[in-house]
């Protein structure tokens, strides 16, 4: 190789020189970074030296407090908080494990109290009655000291308010028997007579024409009558009152409750049954009258025919003409009286008939009840106590229970307590009494009382006195 070979280019010599450069630096930087980290851990170091002094000044000073007051009485009452504290722990506990052995409580239904409101209140019934006998026995005393005097008193108790309209059938009903009774008296006589005697049969049948408009007035009148239901408050009262009127020793008697009694009305009618039996066999002889009246004048005609015919032979061959014309004349004379017997008898038949129509259809009228209802007869049997000196009442006496109201409070009790009532009860009774001579009010007035009872539900209840 030559010389100029083994010498280094320029170049080469160049970068090794950048080389090296540049790991110097490196160096220096590393260097640098040490001694930054070195700087780091000394303040480091310095700073952690300043801390332990810090805490061990913190630790002289916290030592010298501890010895003071303040902070023994610190300490003392953070102990005692302490404490308590672990005894509410301990109860909270021991509740814990007690509720663990009893049931939840809060999962029951609450207690409930459920009454049907269509069954009324509790001992409702029993308090309303129990306050209409008290208000009942209260009417009783009032009336047993305004009717006077006492000697042959005599009272009747009724619920119907309208005595009227009762009274007024017992009237018409007697009237209408009465006229019945003499028509077929007048009927039965009048027939009995002998023809000449009896009048014309025109007069016979105005005389019943005349009598029907009085007789069939009951029957034509536009009249219901029926007897109106008592409801049993009214029953109620009415027995409180016949109850104190009966301890007082005031005879009474029940408008509804009794039996009908057998006085002038029965009388009267029992006679008007047998006259229009009578009456039936006077309808068969007129019939029997009317069938003889009927050959009689079938006879009479006959002989009229007769007479005729011998009349007009003495005529042609010149007999005794005088006599026969005489025979016709008495011929004729018989048709017109057996005429005249024949229509008096069939028109007697025809009044007998209607008479017994008119009876027939009387009775049947006053007997005749419906369903709920008296029957007009009864309606007079029952009335004529008002009006006969026999067995009569001498005050009629309106007995009426007006609605009452009851109140009912109840306590509902929980769990296994008997529930509790209480129920009150007020009623009202109205009367009127009159004297059966003139009608004269003795007596009147609304009285009221009350009734109350109470308990547990379930159980016998207490009535307050």
């Amino acid at each position: 190789m030559s010389s100029g070979q083994a010498q280094e280019a320029p170049g080469d010599e160049a970068a090794r020189a950048a080389a090296a450069a540049r790991k110097a630096e490196a160096e220096l930087r590393l260097a640098q970074g040490n001694a930054d980290k070195a700087v780091a851990e000394a303040a480091k170091a310095a700073a952690e030296a300043r801390a332990a002094e810090t805490t061990s000044d913190v630790a002289r000073r916290t030592a010298d407090a501890y010895d003071t007051e303040a902070a023994r009485l610190q300490r003392a009452a953070e102990s005692a908080k302490a404490i308590a504290e672990a005894d509410s722990a301990a109860a909270k506990a021991r509740r814990e494990s007690l509720a663990a052995l009893l049931p939840d409580l809060s999962t029951v239904a609450a207690s409930t109290l459920e009454r049907a409101e269509e069954g009324g209140p509790i001992a409702g019934t029993a308090l309303i009655f129990r306050a209409i006998a008290r208000a009942g026995d209260r009417v009783g005393t009032d009336v047993a000291a305004r009717t006077e005097p006492a000697e042959g008193r005599r009272i009747l108790v009724t619920s119907q308010l309208d005595l009227v309209t009762s009274d007024g059938v017992h009237l018409d009903v007697v009237s209408g028997i009465d006229q019945l009774n003499a028509l077929i008296a007048e009927v039965t006589a009048a027939v009995g007579r002998k023809f000449r005697a009896l009048g014309t049969p025109l007069d016979l049948a105005g005389a019943v024409a005349g009598a029907i408009p009085g007789v069939l007035s009951l029957l034509s009148a536009q009249r219901s009558l029926s007897t109106t239901k008592v409801d049993g408050n009214d029953t109620a009262a009415a027995a409180a009152v016949m109850s104190r009127l009966v301890a007082l020793g005031v005879p009474v008697t029940h408008d509804d409750f009794r039996t009908v009694p057998t006085g002038t009305v029965h009388t009267k009618y029992t006679a008007l049954t047998q006259n229009r039996a009578g009456l039936i066999g006077t309808q068969l002889a007129q019939a029997d009258a009317v069938r003889r009246a009927t050959a009689a004048e079938a006879d009479a005609t006959t002989a009229l025919a007769a007479a005729d015919a011998d009349l007009a032979e003495a005529e042609k061959t010149g007999g005794d003409v005088p006599a026969a014309e005489a025979a016709v004349a008495e011929a004729a004379r018989q048709v017109e009286e057996a005429s005249a017997e024949l229509a008096h008898a069939t028109k007697s038949l025809a009044v007998v008939e209607t008479v017994i129509t008119m009876a027939d259809e009387f009775i049947a009228a006053v007997r005749t009840a419906t369903p709920g209802s008296r029957s007009l007869l009864t309606t007079a049997a029952v009335r004529e106590q008002l009006h006969e000196d026999a067995a009569r009442f001498s005050h009629v006496l309106l007995v009426k229970a007006e609605n009452g109201q009851t109140e009912h409070t109840t306590t509902n009790l929980p769990l296994f307590f008997k529930d509790r009532f209480t129920t009150s009860a007020t009623a009202a009774v109205t009367y009127l009494a009159i004297t059966t001579a003139d009608s004269s009010v003795v007596a009147s007035g609304t009285v009221t009382a009350a009734a109350s009872a109470h308990g547990k539900i379930g159980e016998r209840y207490q009535l307050d006195e």
